[in-house]
């Protein structure tokens, strides 16, 4: 029962690590924005191949892009480099993923 209440205690500290998530992570050069969707994610096909490890799902985005309005006009302007951690995935007709649930660090 000690040991129980001693493990819980330093758990409770941060002195012990929680068991550790399953996380699938890959690199690809670029990846997109949709229009007013910044939780999404268009990856293309060209990094689709990489093995399911689970959630969340981490992409290294060399290059990303993102549909903004400038002025009266909706342009793709580049964002620079991103990691982007996202709940879930789905692959498209074309072979391409969409991302959802992604949060960015640049």
């Amino acid at each position: 029962m000690t040991a129980v209440v001693s493990l819980g205690f330093a758990t409770w500290c941060g002195l012990v690590a929680p068991p550790a998530q399953a996380t699938t992570t890959t690199s690809c050069p670029s990846a997109t924005q949709p229009l007013n969707q910044f939780s999404t994610l268009i990856i293309p096909a060209t990094c689709a191949g990489f093995p399911d490890e689970g959630a969340p799902y981490v992409f290294r985005i060399g290059t990303l892009y993102g549909w903004r309005l400038v002025g009266l006009d909706v342009l793709l302007v580049s964002l620079g480099p991103a990691t982007a951690s996202c709940t879930a995935y789905q692959v498209r007709a074309d072979g391409s993923l969409l991302a959802t649930g992604c949060t960015y660090v640049r």
